[in-house]
């Protein structure tokens, strides 16, 4: 099957982005192997895009880390969640 459109990989380690873009080999990344080509392949070829996305908005984070209260609740408004009272779904079991 052939793909139709790039596919767009977000990353928040820098160093990545530049093995996956760059032709060089990197003396820090001689014990990557034959996946390090595949993803530089793919990136020459412009099947895949790698782009860079900064540590504080990498969503992961809410789960991984130990974050100001401020931090928390803006990676939770990134998250399409639902207010279950909203909804009254306890309400409305009968007994």
């Amino acid at each position: 099957m052939e793909q139709k459109k790039v596919t767009k990989i977000i990353v928040d380690n820098i160093f990545a982005i530049t093995l996956a873009k760059s032709l060089v080999f990197h003396k820090r990344g001689k014990h990557i192997n034959f996946l390090y080509h595949f993803i530089q392949e793919q990136v020459t070829e412009k099947k895949i895009k790698v782009s860079h996305l900064k540590m504080r908005d990498q969503v992961a984070n809410i789960f991984t880390q130990d974050l100001q209260i401020d931090a928390f609740q803006k990676l939770k408004s990134l998250f399409r969640t639902i207010d279950r009272r909203e909804f009254g779904l306890r309400s409305s079991v009968s007994n």
